[in-house]
């Protein structure tokens, strides 16, 4: 996870002038509420995973449909 958070926040998404090296500098440029996002978006999609291909094609459609929805409600929230 801490990896992941890493390579993240190194992203030209979030990038700054320097490479963060570890989570500490992660957090600090990203902030608490984007870390917990980001744990979470990480975190769910080690659960959306599987070996067999017609599970992992439900739950893609399942992940896909879901991220939709929040988005939808994001919308609907902000008007």
């Amino acid at each position: 996870m801490s990896a992941k958070l890493v390579r993240a926040c190194n992203s030209p998404l979030y990038r700054g002038f320097n490479d963060v090296l570890n989570v500490r500098e992660t957090v600090v440029r990203l902030g608490m509420k984007t870390t917990r996002q980001l744990v979470i978006v990480f975190a769910m999609r080690d659960v959306f995973k599987s070996r067999q291909p017609l599970p992992q094609k439900h739950m893609e459609l399942l992940w896909q449909h879901s991220r939709e929805m929040a988005a939808l409600c994001w919308v609907l929230g902000a008007g």
